[in-house]
């Protein structure tokens, strides 16, 4: 039964164009949190991996690990890490590389920026067709604990004198930090780029699992994998499974 899901999702993935090094991340993946819970099979895939990619060692963290990352970082890395964990975005959609643009608050309806508080839990997150690879609008939601993060980075910042408004980033620089890479937007809205944001989070991973070395790519990874085990289990449906990852429907991981 396992080997037959992993088998169609392989092929699923393939017809999709995504190499079998993005294949074999998300497996690893898979077999990492099956590992954690004494249930890891020694069968696997046969994928093709490219010699010096570095996916093909890669191991994606432990539940156990992203608490300890967690542990290990600031406010503002917490706040963007669950933000990725929860909802798999990409980095690019909270700091992007190419182009003066972000998720601002705006596109978090259940947040109040009078009160900075949720409504709601879990919260919608709405990612702009701008901010999508596949240049579609989309939607997918936060966590409690995720929720908590962002609350707690805004609470910081208004505390630093900063306006929190509708059109604020959710991720924005730390003017403390004289090497926060930074983008500004047309109406002045300054947001990380997404290189500052890797690094943050590439230094605090390896700094907590120093052994993998993980890269901070590895968070959408770990969103991936815990919705196919939800879909394995019966309690989502494939569409919906492709919809909170920006997939267009049809195509799968």
């Amino acid at each position: 039964m396992f080997q037959d899901l992993v088998s169609e999702w392989v092929d699923d993935m393939r017809k999709a164009g995504r190499p079998d090094s993005y294949i074999a991340l998300n497996y690893a993946a898979i077999r990492s949190w099956l590992k954690y819970n004494d249930a890891a099979p020694q069968w696997k895939p046969a994928l093709i991996v490219r010699s010096g990619t570095k996916i093909e060692n890669e191991q994606v963290p432990s539940v156990g690990d992203w608490r300890r990352v967690l542990s290990l970082t600031n406010v503002r890395g917490r706040a963007a890490i669950l933000l990725l964990l929860s909802t798999g975005v990409r980095i690019g959609v909270l700091a992007n590389r190419y182009s003066t643009s972000g998720l601002r608050f705006r596109d978090l309806p259940e947040f109040d920026t009078a009160t900075l508080r949720f409504t709601k839990t879990p919260f919608i997150v709405k990612i702009p067709a701008e901010l999508s690879k596949t240049k579609r609008r989309y939607v997918t939601f936060g966590t409690g604990e995720t929720a908590q993060a962002v609350e707690a980075y805004a609470a910081e910042r208004r505390g630093r004198g900063e306006e929190i408004t509708p059109d604020s980033p959710v991720i924005t620089v730390d003017k403390r930090a004289r090497f926060d890479q930074r983008r500004r937007s047309a109406d002045g809205a300054a947001f990380l780029r997404e290189e500052g944001l890797s690094t943050d989070i590439k230094k605090t991973l390896q700094l907590a699992i120093a052994e993998n070395r993980p890269r901070p790519y590895v968070t959408r990874a770990w969103t991936s994998t815990q919705l196919l085990l939800a879909e394995s289990r019966g309690l989502i449906t494939r569409d919906f499974r492709e919809s909170l990852l920006g997939h267009s429907l049809g195509v799968a991981g």
